[in-house]
């Protein structure tokens, strides 16, 4: 009962200081409280997130390079593509956005699926989920609209 009733006593005396003060201290508490939330929970994977913010540093010892493309990327350029170098390695393969959802196919995905295949990419594709349709159906229109063949890569789910 006593720690309750010393509780008590420090909440009625916060409470009666001044709204500037009561203020800054609770500024303060959020950014201690933000402080410890990133050391303990951001800062460790921080590492993961690098990549978007500019790290132009590629692994060292993979020299297998590839990119995706979809509609959003517009008409591509597939020779100059071909000759492409990251990190001094050519680009080898092409994953190519092919549904979305359960209904959604790609404006560009049977030309540049294609056109991955007659530039000499490996190819794949890939089927970017919602959370709008159920996932059977997802499943089952993205093999309708894709036919792989002999030498493609496995298809990819992207959860965004």
């Amino acid at each position: 009962m006593k720690p309750i009733r010393h509780l008590n006593h420090l909440i009625q005396s916060f409470c009666q200081l001044p709204g500037r003060v009561r203020w800054s201290v609770g500024l303060l508490m959020m950014a201690a409280y933000s402080w410890l939330f990133y050391s303990a929970f951001v800062a460790p994977t921080g590492f993961r997130w690098r990549a978007i913010y500019g790290d132009p540093d590629y692994p060292k010892g993979y020299p297998i390079h590839g990119i995706d493309i979809s509609h959003h990327q517009g008409p591509i350029n597939w020779h100059r593509l071909r000759h492409a170098l990251v990190a001094h390695d050519p680009l080898r393969f092409v994953f190519v956005k092919a549904t979305e959802g359960d209904s959604h196919l790609d404006t560009r995905f049977r030309e540049n699926f294609d056109n991955a295949k007659e530039a000499g990419f490996i190819r794949g594709a890939y089927h970017f989920w919602s959370n709008q349709s159920p996932p059977r159906r997802q499943a089952y229109y993205f093999t309708a609209m894709v036919q792989l063949e002999p030498g493609d890569l496995p298809p990819v789910l992207d959860v965004e």
